[in-house]
């Protein structure tokens, strides 16, 4: 009975069983202790998932920078979600930064408007949608 119990317990400890509890998202690769997990956009649309997709792509080919985990990445994706309370000011934020050339988003500065609240540039959808294929290219 002893050398029972040694065999069995000899058992258990060469095939341990693991439970992981995963979303449908998530990539989980137990042996190598690796567990990925989809980015948390502030803005869960396909279009600002775009606009980010784009800023990537600008620091990556403007500045030399690519965030070095995915842990980096979504504490940038927090910061603009403190930063920013609409998808629209985000968006133009991360725009307004690239035309600028800097390396980090950057409120817009408020335009001199003389008084006249009705300064601000109107951008239909097409137009938009225009702007972000001409910069994917």
């Amino acid at each position: 009975q002893v050398s029972t119990s040694v065999n069995k317990r000899q058992q258990m400890s060469t095939n341990p069983t693991v439970s992981v509890n995963v979303n449908v998202n998530d990539t989980v690769n137990v042996n190598d202790n690796v567990i990925n997990k989809e980015l948390v956009y502030p803005f869960n649309t396909s279009t600002f998932k775009e606009t980010i997709k784009i800023w990537m792509d600008y620091k990556k080919e403007q500045h030399n920078f690519k965030y070095k985990s995915a842990k980096t990445e979504q504490a940038f994706l927090k910061q603009l979600s403190k930063e920013f309370t609409t998808e629209h000011q985000a968006t133009e934020a991360i725009h307004y930064s690239m035309a600028n050339g800097y390396k980090g988003v950057f409120k817009p500065s408020n335009p001199q408007n003389n008084g006249n609240k009705n300064n601000q540039v109107q951008y239909n959808e097409e137009l938009k949608r225009q702007l972000i294929n001409n910069l994917n290219q």
